[in-house]
């Protein structure tokens, strides 16, 4: 790693750097509101250090890094599929402020609104607060929206998608997929496979799509409609 993360008030600044994945090791990431984003890229062998008082020495993912192990409050971390990677991933348009990687990642949100993109992989991803506008990717991914009006896009495979509190839209896309609307008017669509859809509390509009589907009225009445917007 060149450079030495410098810490000042709870916060790591840290300086970009090659790191080791392991393919049987899943990426942990989480998002900041901090102002010092260091992107990670996966490729070289390289240890990671830890410089607060408990110095250790660390060869875990790069995303790690960003976990409570430091004890920090902020850490911007961000991972790329490789060094190549030039475009910023979006979701439905929007730029990416949180990215998973091409294997399985635990992906956590910041209290405000992010966009995460979770790239290929089996991902395990939790909004947290905010509005936030999440994109699953490829995987059988399992996506908590957390608080706020969220967009949840499950992509392809087999998803369990929830959007938890507020009133949030949710595309199940490709795959036999779970969504749940939690509480708040939710608008729920299967798409293709044989998804199941419950609406759970509040005035919901479901839409299974393409396949055989089960569709689950909560306790306010529920509408099945085929609007896909």
């Amino acid at each position: 790693m060149p450079g030495r993360p410098q810490k000042s008030n709870n916060e790591l600044q840290a300086t970009p750097c090659h790191v080791n994945r392991p393919s049987h090791e899943k990426a942990l990431i989480h998002g900041s509101r901090g102002p010092h984003a260091a992107p990670l890229s996966w490729g070289h062998h390289q240890p990671i250090h830890d410089w607060r008082h408990d110095m250790r020495t660390r060869t875990r993912s790069a995303a790690a890094l960003a976990l409570a192990g430091l004890g920090l409050s902020t850490v911007a971390v961000m991972g790329l599929a490789s060094p190549a990677s030039a475009a910023a991933p979006e979701c439905r348009g929007v730029a990416a402020t949180i990215v998973g990687t091409a294997g399985e990642d635990e992906i956590e949100g910041t209290p405000g609104r992010d966009v995460i993109v979770g790239l290929s992989g089996n991902d395990e991803i939790d909004g947290n607060g905010g509005n936030d506008l999440i994109c699953a990717g490829s995987g059988r991914d399992d996506v908590d929206g957390g608080s706020g009006n969220d967009r949840i896009d499950g992509g392809s495979g087999s998803d369990d998608l929830d959007g938890s509190a507020g009133s949030d839209r949710i595309w199940g896309r490709d795959g036999n997929d779970d969504l749940t609307g939690g509480s708040g008017n939710d608008r729920l669509w299967g798409g293709n496979g044989r998804d199941t859809l419950e609406g759970e509390r509040g005035t919901d509009r479901l839409s299974g799509g393409a396949g055989k589907d089960r569709v689950y009225q909560g306790s306010e009445p529920d509408r099945d409609d085929n609007d896909d917007d």
